[in-house]
């Protein structure tokens, strides 16, 4: 299918390099945070959760660098999917007409993911951070209600967007 459809180059607007830099932020400071914790950890950390934000198994130190790793590696692989809106999957049929729309809206959900995602891998690196230091015993019952909030409201918000016939945001 993604054959059929146009090729278009999407250009971002400025509030795209926004999200992009706020994006790339999060992510350094995710990478500072963790370098610059690492030799004051305790040998064990906490690497598993529940849900509801207790510990459930401890591992070595080393694996929190686990979490700014994926955080980069999925920030970089939802940037090269940006490159390529046409193998990207719709809920309507992409033409010639709506093919600008549709995958300007993608590329722009996908940069609030891509902040969402290194934000929430931030957090997690700090609340375990906060945690092996004795600070706190868990990551909170809040946790999970508040990450699936946080995956749902941009995701309702693109279906709305993607069905409509107006602007995208």
């Amino acid at each position: 299918m993604a054959e059929k459809r146009p090729r278009l180059k999407i250009k971002p607007r400025k509030s795209d390099k926004r999200l992009e830099i706020a994006g790339w932020a999060v992510i350094l400071a995710s990478w500072l945070l963790v370098a610059f914790s690492y030799s004051n950890l305790p040998e064990a950390i906490p690497v598993q959760y529940d849900f509801r934000g207790a510990v459930v198994k401890w591992g070595p130190k080393l694996r929190i660098f686990l979490l700014p790793v994926l955080s980069t590696v999925l920030f970089l692989g939802i940037s090269l999917l940006n490159r390529y809106p046409h193998h990207m999957n719709y809920p309507v049929n992409i033409t010639r007409d709506n093919a600008f729309r549709h995958y300007t809206i993608a590329a722009r959900f996908n940069r609030y993911v891509k902040l969402l995602l290194a934000l929430i891998f931030f957090i997690i690196a700090l609340r375990t951070i906060e945690i092996a230091y004795g600070h706190s015993g868990q990551l909170g019952f809040w946790s999970l209600p508040i990450i699936l909030v946080i995956f749902v409201t941009p995701m309702t918000t693109l279906l709305i967007y993607l069905f409509k016939k107006e602007k995208p945001f």
